[in-house]
């Protein structure tokens, strides 16, 4: 599989086998306005990640993108320990995925961890969250 970008960047010569090669890093160095280092395809799953939650959300949520996440806080539980509920279903599917166990629902293991890592961010912000309480 040639890349994707060949036609936009002529120097791309990477056989890179995902839609994401040097050029894709590029990119997100133009668009961050500094260096990045690392893997590329890093940065290009944070692209990803980013459109997934963002599709997931506009299921979940209403005008507030967290709502789905406060929710529990009706129960007296807070949002950030609902998250870590979460993450923590998120985890166990992650394992018996793993294992090599059948998914009834057909996410796979390479989904799950994506969704792991959207619910791991959303962590962070519920957690800032609770801080800014305090």
């Amino acid at each position: 599989m040639k890349c994707e970008h060949e036609s936009e960047y002529p120097n791309c010569r990477r056989d890179c086998g995902y839609r994401t090669c040097d050029a894709e890093l590029e990119r997100m160095m133009k668009i961050l306005k500094k260096p990045m280092h690392g893997h590329s395809r890093f940065y290009a799953l944070l692209d990803e990640i980013a459109d997934l939650h963002s599709r997931k959300n506009s299921n979940y949520a209403n005008d507030d993108p967290l709502s789905n996440f406060k929710e529990c806080e009706r129960f007296g539980i807070p949002a950030f320990h609902g998250c870590l509920v979460r993450m923590s279903d998120k985890w166990s599917r992650i394992v018996e995925l793993a294992k090599g166990k059948p998914d009834a629902v057909g996410e796979s293991l390479s989904d799950t961890l994506k969704d792991l890592s959207v619910y791991s961010l959303i962590a962070v912000i519920l957690l800032e969250r609770e801080k800014e309480k305090n």
